[in-house]
């Protein structure tokens, strides 16, 4: 079945969410369900990022200078209000990626590729509002690049180039979640799946960080890419951001209370 009619059968519900900080806020959340989806213990935890320099670091993940196949990333995310751009999902740091992934002030998703020689810009028609989860994704099938707003296809940009990761010139080939040095994400990110050497998502992933269950080291729940799994790290950022920063904040975990167990991921 193509990707679109697979993601067009998604529905959307409304639950509550409750965090557990100092201030107790009560947010809304959009559950996404399926008719397979099965009920399953309560999520705990999401995590939080407060828009400056942090990341999870999931290490060096795309191999530089080969020719890098089909993508679908999608994040489970609330974006608080923020003034500017700000990424979910980033290679590297500087202007080579081979995937950038993330948010407008306006909440439309933003982005770019990167073919070995230029980058190609994305971006979406719809997305989600401040303080919103939405599930947000952007997948490439080697014509198009589409995003997606809670399932439902919100932008396309035609795209038939070649794609690389720019190795280690700026970073390149790292992944970062949540932003690295620059135009960092302020919100809260419950859990992020990536499939690379595919379009959409089918089969299992080969990336799945599951925030909910508050692990200093985020286990990569998938079958691994190109032979390795990569486990996360919270940690603060400096001026580069791949220099360890051990004094500089790092994302937190937050509590969830109440939270639909069909939003488990």
């Amino acid at each position: 079945m193509p990707v679109s009619r697979v993601l067009a059968c998604v529905t959307v519900v409304c639950g509550m969410l409750q965090l557990s900080t100092t201030s107790s806020p009560t947010v809304l959340l959009g559950a996404v369900t399926t008719a397979s989806a099965r009920r399953q213990p309560p999520v705990e935890y999401v995590l939080e990022f407060d828009g400056t320099p942090m990341t999870v670091d999931g290490g060096n993940f795309w191999p530089a200078d080969v020719p890098l196949g089909h993508f679908f990333w999608e994040v489970r995310a609330q974006a608080l209000p923020n003034p500017g751009v700000q990424y979910l999902i980033s290679d590297g740091y500087g202007g080579a990626h081979s995937i950038l992934f993330g948010l407008r002030a306006d909440g439309l998703m933003t982005g770019n590729v990167w073919d070995g020689t230029k980058y190609t810009s994305f971006g979406s028609t719809s997305g989600a509002k401040a303080d919103e989860w939405a599930t947000l994704a952007v997948g490439w099938d080697g014509d198009t690049i589409t995003c997606y707003y809670n399932g439902m296809p919100a932008g396309t940009t035609p795209y038939a180039g070649k794609r690389f990761s720019g190795g280690a010139v700026n970073g390149g080939g790292h992944l970062f979640v949540g932003g690295s040095d620059h135009l960092n994400f302020k919100g809260r990110i419950a859990w992020v799946k990536g499939y690379e050497d595919a379009s959409g998502p089918n089969g299992a992933p080969n990336l799945w960080y599951d925030f909910s269950k508050a692990e200093a080291i985020v286990r990569d729940l998938s079958n691994g890419y190109r032979g390795s799994r990569h486990d996360g790290r919270l940690r603060g950022v400096s001026k580069v951001a791949i220099v360890e920063c051990p004094e500089c904040p790092r994302p937190k975990y937050v509590r969830a209370v109440g939270l639909s167990g069909l939003f488990q991921p």
